[in-house]
This record gives C-alpha cells, structure tokens and sequence, in this order.
C-alpha cells in the first residue's frame, strides 16, 4: 500500500503532447511581445 492515498504522478513535462503545447505557448508570447508593442 503507497503511504499517501493518492499517489503522486509527475513526469507530465517528458509527454510529446506538452512539449508540443509548450513550444506553441513559448512562439504565441514571443510573436505577441513583437506585434503588440508596436
């Protein structure tokens, strides 16, 4: 039996689909720092 009920999971930032979401994430903040200042 693990020592806490719900166990702790981590490890999301090695999934494709985050590093993915993250790249997306990181291009939209640079190309609205770049158009949104102007």
């Amino acid at each position: 039996m693990p020592d806490r009920f719900i166990p702790s999971h981590g490890g999301y930032a090695n999934l494709a689909s985050y590093r993915k979401a993250e790249i997306i994430y990181d291009a939209t903040v640079a190309f609205c720092k770049r158009s949104l200042d102007k």
